[in-house]
């Protein structure tokens, strides 16, 4: 096999190929804008994803062509759900919780996000299994006021994406 030495590439015909590709990387730039929405408030929204039309990269869209939606998928972030839920159906919405106390026929289950935490307290007798009775979305650190609605909801759809991610 012949090694390339420092001589060849000082050829015109290497460095008009050089030069050439380097032109043509410079020429257009890609253009590819996504637009990703993060966190429970985006979930009910589209984004929108926009790509060139052909397949050259810095091709502009025609004005006519509107760009695609793609829309989220639909979580129900409501966190009274779970009430009734048995011990397999809680594991299958929200994964294993992070933390379990058992009391004789009452249970207390913990799961944790950053900035907030779900309690969830089943209780079952000899007739039934346990089945959660009462809920509650708190934030991680103790707060007065304690979460509004909406924070409760993000909070619950954190958890259940988390879960689904698992």
């Amino acid at each position: 096999m012949k090694r390339l030495g420092l001589a060849t590439f000082s050829n015109p015909r290497w460095l008009g190929l050089a030069a050439a590709l380097l032109l043509a990387a410079c020429q257009a730039p890609a253009q590819i804008t996504a637009l990703a929405t993060v966190g429970p408030a985006a979930l009910d929204d589209t984004s929108q994803v926009t790509a060139p039309v052909s397949g050259k990269l810095g091709a502009e869209r025609p004005s006519h062509v509107a760009p695609q939606s793609v829309p989220k998928a639909k979580i129900n972030d409501d966190p009274t759900q779970v009430v009734g839920m048995l011990p397999g159906e809680l594991e299958s919405l929200l994964g294993r919780p992070e933390f379990v106390r058992r009391d004789s026929a009452a249970q207390v289950w913990q799961y944790r996000r950053p900035r907030c935490v779900l309690d969830l307290f089943l209780y079952g007798d000899e007739g039934r299994g346990p089945q959660v009775v009462y809920y509650e979305v708190r934030p991680l650190r103790y707060d007065a006021a304690g979460l509004s609605e909406s924070a409760q909801r993000g909070c619950f759809a954190q958890l259940l994406l988390s879960s689904s991610n698992a």
